[in-house]
């Protein structure tokens, strides 16, 4: 697939070596079993005059494909399980944005929320992934699906017409290596690029960076625009800088300035100084706010406003999107939780040391402070939903069965004091999840 991909890019535009990557790359997905991908490419292949010999063994796989075929309804495909919010459209309209000196932003819900639904369906605002670039869309980061190259360059890919009109972005670096840089300076980049993109010339840029710093407790009252957007971003909490960020951030600065296109904008002294201080304000948000794993990196406007809990109530899936799923109950009024710690497992110490050095706070959720009402372990386990969860947790071929009864469970049980039980059945459920892509909860 991978050179499959590299193939597209670097094939001349109407070339027959255009037909002969999407041909050879629909047996690709036929042998994943993914196929309805193989039937895009080959019509793509179709489409770009694949030659005659090529020909039969296309309409022989498109023969194949349809028989195996397992159409998927689109109303399995993962959405909010409420009515969206007005202003903030990611959300659904059980949830309230609130602000204090404690949370700073975060979100509370407006009534009870059970276990099993989710409340945000978010686009990454920036997002990079870690792999080779060749594998995923340039602007949704989709992977394995059928990625049609940039007519102009030969490192980015996207995996629609529509995505690849969308990313605004791409023509900043189009033609230059930046997209094979890392991630952070690719975080960077994008960052950089939207904010261009969004105003009309640098000057009005720079006319709203000031604007926004002389009023920082002005926040947008909606997400529905860009300049929103780029607000909320913007102003989300940022971490402190350290004398060995300075030397990182000059070199992302240097890396922009080597895109023609960059540095015929900040063309004087006062724009490239505007730019320096752009790039390590960008930094300091993304430093703190970025969220993903050893895939994908990402910053969500919406996302980033919610707080973190080693015994959190959401947990997060990301499929281009940035989902939340609530794994407990939670009560309204009460504020909704993630957890920065991904899931690799940490004693109580390492989860502070981690939280102090990463976030500059210390924990005191109910996990952390050990404070709470006891529980009756017995009951727990004996409980029937528990017992067929530990002894089909671990079996794919009754998955469905399983996710029923981890939210049984945890409506039952998961408002209790952290256990490991709780940990037990919430570790099931979201394995199942993850393997079902969200689709057995709608």
């Amino acid at each position: 697939m991978d050179f499959y991909n590299q193939s597209l890019c670097y094939a001349e535009n109407g070339s027959k070596n255009v037909a002969l990557a999407y041909a050879h790359r629909s047996a690709c997905f036929f042998h994943m079993e993914k196929y309805e991908e193989a039937l895009i490419d080959i019509q793509l292949a179709k489409n770009a005059n694949v030659s005659e010999d090529q020909l039969t063994e296309m309409d022989q796989r498109k023969s194949e494909c349809e028989k195996l075929i397992v159409k998927k309804p689109l109303e399995n495909l993962p959405k909010l399980s409420y009515e969206a919010d007005t202003n903030f459209p990611s959300i659904a309209n059980v949830l309230e944005l609130k602000n204090s000196p404690e949370f700073g932003r975060y979100f509370v819900a407006k009534c009870d929320i059970p276990c099993g639904k989710i409340v945000l369906a978010e686009e990454s605002f920036i997002g990079v992934r870690k792999d080779n670039p060749w594998m995923y869309c340039s602007e949704c980061l989709q992977m394995n699906t059928n990625l049609i190259p940039c007519q102009s360059c030969a490192t980015t890919v996207f995996c629609s017409n529509k995505c690849m009109a969308k990313n605004t972005a791409h023509k900043w670096e189009c033609g230059t290596n930046f997209n094979l840089f890392d991630c952070e300076i690719k975080f960077q980049g994008q960052a950089i690029f939207l904010a261009i993109d969004t105003f009309g010339s640098i000057d009005q840029l720079m006319e709203f960076i000031e604007s926004i710093l002389c009023d920082v407790e002005k926040q947008p009252m909606s997400l529905l625009d860009s300049k929103s957007k780029y607000h909320f971003f913007f102003n989300l909490s940022k971490s402190l800088l350290h004398a060995d960020d300075i030397l990182l951030v000059y070199k992302i600065y240097i890396d922009l300035m080597k895109i023609p296109k960059i540095a015929a904008l900040f063309d004087s002294k006062e724009k490239q100084r505007f730019l320096a201080h752009l790039v390590a304000h960008h930094f300091l948000v993304i430093l703190n706010n970025a969220h993903g794993n050893n895939s994908y990196q990402s910053v969500g406007a919406i996302f980033s406003m919610f707080n973190h809990s080693c015994t959190p109530n959401v947990m997060q899936f990301f499929d281009g999107k940035q989902h939340l799923v609530t794994i407990r109950p939670v009560k309204k009024g009460d504020q909704l939780f993630i957890s920065y710690l991904g899931k690799q497992k940490h004693s109580l110490e390492q989860r502070q040391e981690i939280c102090k050095s990463k976030w500059n706070f210390i924990c005191n959720c109910e996990r952390c402070n050990s404070v709470g009402e006891i529980v009756d372990h017995n009951t727990i386990t004996s409980d029937v939903h528990y017992i067929f969860v530990l002894e089909n947790g671990y079996t794919e071929d009754q998955s469905s069965e399983v996710l029923d009864h981890c939210e049984k469970f945890l409506n039952n049980y998961a408002h209790l004091p952290w256990s490991d039980e709780i940990q037990f059945v919430i570790d099931i459920y979201c394995a199942h999840l993850s393997r079902n892509n969200l689709n057995q909860l709608l």
